[in-house]
């Protein structure tokens, strides 16, 4: 979170214009381009809230800083690699789920760029506490990254503490055979996977690890997949962390879009019949 703030003053700093223009001119291209970034800049759930946030603030579209926010903790070369290594470098499962998280990022942006349309995305709070930090010319740059990250950290912070107690309460009070006795339904399946990511709510950079002790018990492949995919974009801490930048109704909009996409996805790749 510490290095996404950093990013974040960074980005409201050095960020130029004209690059935020080049990304309003192609609403769909900037949204396939957006999903990828994390490519090369890798960046967990639990940081991109802040990244995007100065994004949006800097005017890039919502629509391709929504397609960065879902798939920059999925698909970059850190989760990659750890899903690699749990399911055993069985690279079929590595590159599906990268695949199938672009898509669902893409579409996601897709649907909210023409749901949302601007129109109750920014919540009162990220508008609120804005630093207009360009209008005093005496302070380094530098200072206004360090401070910006500064502002952007403790605004966090609160969110990400309060998600970790709700995710780490709900951990304890779980039981992991309840959910491996409901193997024999597809469509039972995914959603509980679906919905034990969100209350676990563990960071993308492990989740793979989880996810691949549920084949011990036969889980399809399908939840396990399922899991992996809705974790990054959205769980607990992130349905609090949201609250820096969206507006309640957005939020909703948003987490109902995720998750029909994540089990159409995940249907599919049943239907498929791939499996570990």
């Amino acid at each position: 979170m510490l290095l996404g703030s950093i990013a974040g003053g960074v980005i409201e700093e050095y960020l130029p214009g004209s690059a935020v223009k080049a990304m309003q001119k192609g609403r769909t291209k900037s949204i396939l381009i957006a999903a990828l970034i994390g490519l090369i800049v890798p960046v967990c759930e639990c940081a991109i809230v802040i990244v995007v946030r100065r994004l949006l603030r800097k005017g890039v579209p919502q629509s391709a800083a929504i397609a960065y926010m879902l798939a920059g903790p999925l698909v970059n070369p850190v989760v990659a690699l750890s899903t690699l290594v749990a399911y055993r470098f069985h690279w079929h499962v590595m590159i599906i789920r990268l695949i199938a998280g672009y898509v669902v990022a893409v579409l996601v942006a897709l649907l909210a760029g023409k749901v949302l349309d601007g129109k109750f995305v920014i919540s009162s709070e990220f508008t609120a506490d804005s630093c207009h930090c360009e209008s005093s010319k005496s302070v380094k740059r530098w200072s206004n990254v360090i401070r910006n990250a500064a502002t952007d950290f403790c605004q966090a912070g609160k969110y990400l503490v309060m998600g970790a107690f709700l995710a780490g309460l709900l951990q304890a009070l779980i039981s992991r055979n309840a959910i491996s006795s409901i193997t024999t339904n597809p469509v039972v399946s995914i959603l509980a996977m679906m919905g034990l990511a969100v209350v676990l709510s563990i960071c993308s950079d492990g989740d793979a690890f989880v996810s691949a002790s549920f084949g011990k018990v036969a889980l399809p492949f399908a939840s396990q997949m399922s899991f992996m995919l809705i974790g990054p974009m959205f769980d607990l801490k992130l349905l609090l962390m949201y609250r820096m930048v969206f507006r309640t109704r957005a939020i909703i909009a948003l987490a109902s879009t995720v998750i029909i996409t994540v089990f159409c996805i995940s249907y599919l790749i049943y239907l498929a019949g791939w499996s570990v």
